[in-house]
């Protein structure tokens, strides 16, 4: 059994990944670039659309600090998707988060989904990300990327089992509805290997 998750990139308070994600700059943590030379070289590298994303120090520290697609121009992450496929999907950064909402839908039916943002967000979500979680939350996979819907709502009903309940208003939070779906191979994959 999975859970379905609805996450929405843009604000929020909480941020998630995979199991198998590194937190950035684990790889540093030691000094040596997690490459175990000394000298600091890294064996993280830019490619021709997927650049590195550093932090520099006025005396030459160096710290990666995440990826940049130059195709879609966003900050991206490495995560498994529905396809099978490991691809680099829109990530949360200072100003650009994933907000939760997993059984929100717009309809006393819950037949139209609907992802929850903070009231207060001064910057709309992008996007909204579907997701499957395992039983045991040891693995999020991506199953969909959507636009985020302009129809907004100040209330929704929460699916629980075969009940759909409406909620209470809540001023703290709005919901949106989901957008015109984004393609996965529209993002960057990766293979995965042992090096």
């Amino acid at each position: 059994m999975t859970l379905a998750l609805i996450l929405l990139v843009a604000c929020g308070e909480t941020q998630t990944g995979s199991s198998n994600d590194a937190t950035p700059g684990d790889a540093f943590a030691s000094g040596d670039g997690g490459s175990g030379d000394p000298s600091g070289s890294s064996w993280y590298k830019s490619g021709t659309r997927i650049k590195m994303i550093v932090l520099n120090t006025p005396d030459g520290a160096k710290q990666f600090s995440g990826w940049r697609d130059t195709v879609r121009n966003e900050d991206c992450t490495f995560v498994p998707t529905g396809d099978g496929m490991t691809r680099c999907l829109p990530t949360p950064s200072a100003t650009s988060r994933y907000v939760y909402s997993a059984t929100y839908f717009a309809d006393a039916s819950c037949t139209v989904p609907v992802a929850q943002v903070a009231a207060s967000c001064t910057s709309l979500p992008s996007y909204i990300l579907t997701a499957d979680i395992s039983d045991c939350q040891t693995s999020i996979v991506y199953t969909a990327v959507n636009m985020r819907g302009t129809q907004m709502y100040s209330s929704a009903y929460l699916k629980s089992g075969a009940s759909c309940t409406g909620l209470t208003a809540n001023a703290s939070v709005v919901y949106y509805g989901i957008g015109a779906a984004v393609p996965l191979t529209e993002f960057q994959t990766a293979t995965r290997a042992i090096e």
